[in-house]
């Protein structure tokens, strides 16, 4: 596989990658972590003995996302989360009600065990209830790539319990046409940071986003973006 990190360029194979780290004493590991010949590295050591490149010109981001391309088991916090619960008794978010099914997690959940039931090895995701930045959802299958961006649709009142009884300034239709230009931003980025993989929206199915859907479908498809949309009871349709 050929990529770049820093400016510079790097050809290394999966059987280089092995052969390099053969031997090596793994450091402990901080946060993030790869499987290779049974052993668990942190990723920035695996890289930097792997590239040559020393650790200050790579982030563990990169070198999560690149020996997860080749093939190899990132363990630790990349591990997926346990997905919360999702819960079906709601009203209609398409009037922009309190709706729990599409919060931020569930949508996310439902995208989830949507790709793990076609075969596809999750990598990593975020966690939305604390804001964690960076992808949402990180996966591979067949040396493909999917990086997607979750958003949920907004709710009248605050999901802080301490806010609960608080009605939003903003409506939450007004709301989710930010959410949604975020959503179009972030998938941009990364089809600018990552151009080998696919840059993916998952968003509620709801009128409010099927209409912006709707009037930005061409410039989303000119961009290479797809969008997937989780129905009330979790379906995924991409």
């Amino acid at each position: 596989m050929r990529f770049m990190v820093d400016g510079a360029e790097v050809v290394v194979t999966a059987r280089d990658v092995e052969h390099r780290l053969h031997g090596v004493i793994a450091e402990p590991r901080q946060r993030w972590g790869v499987r290779v010949n049974g052993t668990v590295f942190p990723v920035k050591q695996a890289f930097e003995v792997v590239t040559g490149l020393p650790r200050s010109r790579f982030t563990s981001q990169t070198a999560s996302r690149n020996l997860g391309r080749l093939g190899f088991e990132l363990v630790g916090q990349v591990e997926p989360r346990e997905s919360p619960p999702r819960v079906k008794d709601v009203t209609t978010a398409d009037s922009g009600g309190d709706d729990v099914w599409c919060r931020e997690a569930n949508v996310q959940a439902a995208v989830v065990d949507h790709l793990r039931a076609r075969g596809w090895r999750v990598l990593s995701t975020a966690d939305t209830e604390r804001r964690e930045r960076g992808i949402d959802v990180l996966a591979t299958r067949e040396a493909v790539m999917v990086a997607i961006e979750v958003k949920g649709y907004p709710e009248r009142r605050y999901a802080d319990p301490a806010r609960s009884h608080e009605t939003k300034p903003t409506h939450p239709s007004n709301q989710a046409r930010h959410w949604y230009a975020q959503a179009v931003l972030t998938a941009m980025v990364t089809r600018s940071e990552r151009p080998d993989d696919q840059a993916v929206i998952a968003l509620p199915d709801v009128r409010r986003y099927r209409d912006l859907y709707r009037r930005t479908r061409s410039s989303l498809d000119t961009c290479g973006i797809s969008l997937w949309w989780v129905t009330r009871d979790g379906t995924v349709t991409e």
